[in-house]
């Protein structure tokens, strides 16, 4: 029988050899067949080759070979390689935070859960938060709070599938209200597809930022920095795969913690306070609570100041205007559920309610600032003014009581009050025992910030009695009259060289900030000077000419300084001569409150040099300086109509209520 032939060509195909699976390392190399012989096989002694034995060899994933092993499902890593020593403050935090054992937490890798559930609980739990949810819902519509025109937008999308409402049941049993209106239900930590690709173009020009060794937290921060600004590990992990709340937190580190106070400094309580129990919140938003705790209010309010800020540079990013409003709603949520656990720490509380103060100051400052500086006023009293507390809460209650004064001295309608016969200070509000951190938080002293609040006073006094009857032989109580001589005395011989500056030390800041410090004092007192003039002795605005250009010269000062110490570097700031086309400052911003008084009182030249001022400090990114700008300017217009009237009448009008920092 003819052989069978497979090709065309008539050819035999050739027998493929077959590999071995088998054997020695070196017969399977070869591709023969080995006879396995134990130690050394046959085969090999034969070919007079070494026989690699049967050992088996481990392969390490290591090479650029074995690269593709370790591909993951999916794009997004959910937690960064870690250290020992992150290792076990991530463990630590887990068992820390497992304090309800039928909830999951979860901290970077790491999680603790419940082996077997109750099943009959779990059923339970979940009617009892339906329930606690519609309870809810009309405690957030009755609200008085207003926000501006977050209320009127439509709440952002943040998930990519419908979630159920936060079960969160709020008490209305405490005597500090802070209430959200219409606030949305969506998931703390996520953002919409949509709005990560439109915010996603910005996380490359926020990290071009100066990079002056002279100011402090750039990239080359010193090691002490490094466990507040090395956020990957601490953030959840849902937050690190959240890109756009990573660039806000992100902004918020490298940018914005240097605008909230005039002086760097190392104890900059919006980077050791503020920041470190934002970065606890984030851990928090997996973790289902009855009670969100401050920190989560803390963490939206952070991200809502951050998102205001980058928008006001990146005017057309108009999806960072409602995340900012978004993650203030949210803040307030969870303020209100923290109050209602009554277990929430006095400094967390705190932050929580000065953190909201920040981010209406840096949206503008107009929207309800006050309601959450009254709600501070009375957390302090309820805790009778204290003043053996830590030093983080020492800040805290300095933040508060300085910004209450700021509100006080603007106010559009002041109330007055008959003289007691001595100058009464209200229990809590001597601001003379204030702690000298006052000094880097807001460039004041402790002496000038008295002053201004004995100014405050006084003046209240004095319209009591003005406005009794419109009769000249009205006459002022002596004892009155020499409280009013004696505080011009001691503001006529007041002199900032006496001012030894002790809390801006060199080991806690740079030389020149010592310098912008003493300069910003300088504008408060002359400041000072024209708020007694004007609300008490009622002098004219064209003769307080000297003090008007004092306040000025040392705010203008104050910013030159930051310009020269920066010169070194090739940074520019605002008011430079490229201020226009970077508008990203890392330097502190000024406090306003002279400014703003300066030139509310300002007549004729005087306003030309401080439109000048104002447009200036716009480069900040600050919307408060926009805002008070634009009221300055109006106030301008209704003071040339009626040039017998008053600044806060102005304000009264217009239905404005300032925070000038």
């Amino acid at each position: 029988m003819s052989e069978l032939v497979w090709d065309l060509g008539g050819r035999k195909p050739k027998p493929l050899k077959s590999i071995s699976y088998s054997g020695c390392w070196t017969c399977r190399k070869r591709r023969i067949k080995c006879d396995e012989r134990p130690g050394a096989c046959r085969t090999c002694e034969q070919a007079k080759l070494t026989c690699a034995g049967y050992d088996v060899r481990l392969i390490w994933n290591a090479g650029p070979n074995t690269s593709r092993r370790r591909i993951r499902s999916g794009y997004k890593v959910a937690c960064a390689p870690m250290t020992d020593d992150e290792v076990a403050r991530a463990l630590t935090t887990v068992e820390k935070s497992a304090i309800d054992p039928a909830v999951t937490t979860t901290v970077g890798p790491f999680s603790v859960f419940q082996s077997q559930p109750d099943l009959e609980n779990a059923t339970a739990d979940n009617d009892s938060s339906v329930d606690s949810t519609s309870n809810a819902s009309p405690s957030l519509i009755d609200s008085s709070i207003q926000l501006g025109g977050c209320l009127d937008t439509d709440p952002i999308d943040t998930s990519p599938a419908p979630e159920s409402p936060e079960q969160t049941q709020l008490h209305d049993d405490t005597n500090i209200e802070i209430i959200g209106n219409g606030l949305p239900r969506s998931s703390p930590h996520s953002s919409s597809s949509s709005d990560t690709h439109e915010i996603a173009s910005i996380a490359e020009t926020d990290v071009v930022v100066s990079h002056s060794p002279r100011w402090p937290a750039r990239t080359n921060s010193p090691p002490e920095d490094v466990e507040f600004i090395l956020f990957e590990h601490d953030l959840a992990s849902s937050m690190i795969e959240d890109t756009t709340a990573s660039m806000l937190m992100h902004h918020y580190m490298q940018h914005v913690v240097h605008l909230m106070q005039p002086v760097s400094h190392s104890r900059n309580p919006w980077k050791t306070v503020y920041l470190p129990l934002a970065l606890e919140g984030s851990s928090q938003l997996d973790v289902q609570r009855r009670f969100p705790s401050a920190s989560v209010a803390v963490f939206h309010s952070v991200l809502s100041i951050a998102a205001v800020n980058l928008q006001s540079m990146r005017t057309d990013q108009e999806a960072l205007k409602q995340l900012a409003c978004h993650h203030k709603q949210r803040a307030l949520v969870a303020l209100q559920s923290a109050l209602a656990a009554k277990s929430t720490p006095y400094k967390d509380i705190m932050t929580a309610i000065l953190s909201l103060v920040s981010a209406d100051i840096m949206d503008g400052g107009m929207s309800d600032h006050w309601i959450h500086l009254e709600a501070g006023i009375k957390l302090q009293a309820s805790r009778h003014y204290s003043m053996l507390v830590s030093r983080e809460t020492c800040l805290l209650n300095n933040i508060c009581k300085m910004l209450h004064l700021f509100g006080q001295t603007t106010l559009p309608v002041l109330t007055p009050k008959p003289w007691p016969g001595y100058d009464h200070v209200p229990r809590g509000a001597d601001f003379y025992s204030l702690e000298p951190s006052i000094e880097f938080l807001y460039g004041i002293t402790t002496s000038i910030a008295g002053a201004i609040f004995k100014i405050y006073r006084l003046s209240q006094y004095v319209a009591y009695y003005r406005d009794q009857s419109p009769r000249p032989e009205q006459e002022f109580p002596a004892t009155l009259l020499q409280a009013c001589e004696e505080l011009a005395d001691a503001l006529g011989s007041y002199t900032i060289t006496s001012e030894s500056f002790s809390s801006i030390s060199p080991t806690e800041a740079e030389g020149h900030m010592v310098d912008i410090a003493r300069a910003q004092a300088k504008a408060f007192h002359n400041a000072a000077l024209i708020y007694y003039y004007r609300s008490i002795q009622q002098c004219s605005r064209d003769c307080l000419y000297q003090e008007q250009r004092a306040v000025l010269d040392a705010m203008n000062e104050a910013e030159e300084l930051k310009v020269k110490a920066s010169s070194t570097t090739g940074n520019t700031g605002p008011g430079s001569a490229s201020a226009s086309s970077q508008t990203q400052s890392s330097f502190p911003a000024p406090i306003t409150w002279p400014a703003f008084v300066a030139s509310c009182e300002a007549v004729g030249e005087e306003r030309q040099a401080w439109d000048g001022w104002w447009r200036r400090v716009q480069g900040y990114g600050m919307r408060n300086y926009g805002q008070q700008y634009a009221t300055v300017c109006r106030i301008w217009e209704r003071m040339d109509e009626n040039e017998s009237g008053d600044w806060r009448e102005v304000l009264a009008d217009l239905g404005v209520r300032i925070l000038p920092v």
